[in-house]
């Protein structure tokens, strides 16, 4: 048994790898990695084990730099993603690897996003600190659509009535331009929050490697020809997530966001999928929490792991913090393409 870096000439024996893993999630796989990469410009340095040719576990893990500073992620920007493993097999050699590589790389620290409490005593035993900021929202749709209708509370189901008559529909994206009409959207949001975004570049790769191959799917809910909202859902064996979506804010009263969450478990019962995850939030974003919650969302604490380095301790990026205020609001101010010029400098050093 043997550990080598991660490489191109792994990437197909890694995604079979995990696509039969249970632990997998859909970071996992090389076209997510491959998305750091190449947009970003993230280093990848994680480890794969290996015997014999066969893959038996690994742990991606991006170098990302920072005001002057260096770190270790295993996904940058996700809420989850850690390392694969088989089963009953010995994975000190990950362990020994990583902490090598803490070392010598000289970062300040390491974050691995394991997402489930499964491997807490091992990461304890080895050293790490535990943080349990993140929490994550999913939906059962096993039971059907009528069901999950009928068990919605008052205040989901209210609104999507209402943009019904408002005459609010949604659609499938079917071009590019419509994803082009997301990230107008996405920007927009962003920049009304005063938080760095992505670039077009990122939402223009997801379009052509994911939504096109069907691993990713764009919703946009209109009033006539006006686009109000958007979502990417992305699948994962029986699961979908919600990646990422957008509203313009000055047309609430419509209440597309509820519609467009509604048609979207819909589409997902029709085709199979039994839950829907709406990916993870803070604790402290209680609005947002609320209004996942109220499509019978229930909550999940994420673990997050971290091994100290040259810091003493750990300080989670959460755009919604009370501490980034004033930041936000600078941000939030600024024209547009003063907004996208810091936003393409900057948003790699929040991965």
């Amino acid at each position: 048994m043997r550990v080598i870096p991660f490489s191109d000439d792994y990437s197909q024996a890694w995604d079979n790898f995990v696509r039969e893993n249970p632990d997998s999630t859909v970071y996992h796989y090389s076209m997510w990695l491959n998305l750091f990469r190449d947009i970003f410009g993230y280093k990848q340095k994680g480890f794969i084990l290996i015997k014999n040719n066969d893959i038996l576990g690994g742990i991606p893990l991006f170098e990302i730099k920072s005001f002057k500073q260096k770190r270790l992620v295993s996904i940058p920007f996700r809420d989850r993603g850690g390392m694969l493993i088989k089963d009953k097999v010995d994975f000190s050699f990950l362990f020994d690897k990583m902490a090598q590589l803490l070392k010598e790389g000289d970062y300040q620290h390491l974050t691995i996003k394991q997402g489930d409490s499964s491997m807490d005593e091992l990461f304890m035993k080895e050293g790490f600190k535990q943080s349990s900021l993140w929490q994550t929202t999913t939906v059962d749709l096993t039971k059907g659509q009528s069901f999950l209708w009928n068990q919605l509370k008052n205040n989901a189901k209210g609104p999507i009535e209402q943009a019904r008559k408002y005459d609010v529909r949604v659609y499938a994206g079917e071009s590019y331009e419509d994803m082009d009409t997301f990230y107008n959207i996405f920007f927009q949001t962003r920049k009304a929050l005063g938080i760095p975004t992505f670039g077009r570049s990122f939402f223009k790769k997801i379009w052509y490697t994911m939504c096109l191959t069907q691993k990713a799917k764009l919703f946009l809910a209109k009033k006539g020809d006006l686009t109000l909202a958007g979502v990417i859902l992305l699948f994962h064996k029986n699961i979908v997530i919600e990646g990422y979506a957008a509203s313009f804010s000055k047309h609430r009263h419509l209440r597309a966001n509820d519609l467009l969450i509604w048609e979207s478990l819909k589409w997902s019962i029709e085709q199979g999928y039994s839950s829907f995850d709406f990916g993870a939030d803070s604790r402290e974003q209680k609005g947002l929490l609320a209004f996942k919650r109220k499509f019978n969302g229930v909550h999940k604490t994420l673990k997050h792991y971290f091994l100290l380095n040259k810091c003493k301790k750990i300080n989670e990026m959460d755009s919604s913090s009370k501490k980034y205020y004033f930041i936000r609001r600078i941000l939030s101010k600024l024209p547009s393409p003063l907004f996208s010029q810091i936003s393409n400098r900057i948003v790699s050093y929040f991965g």
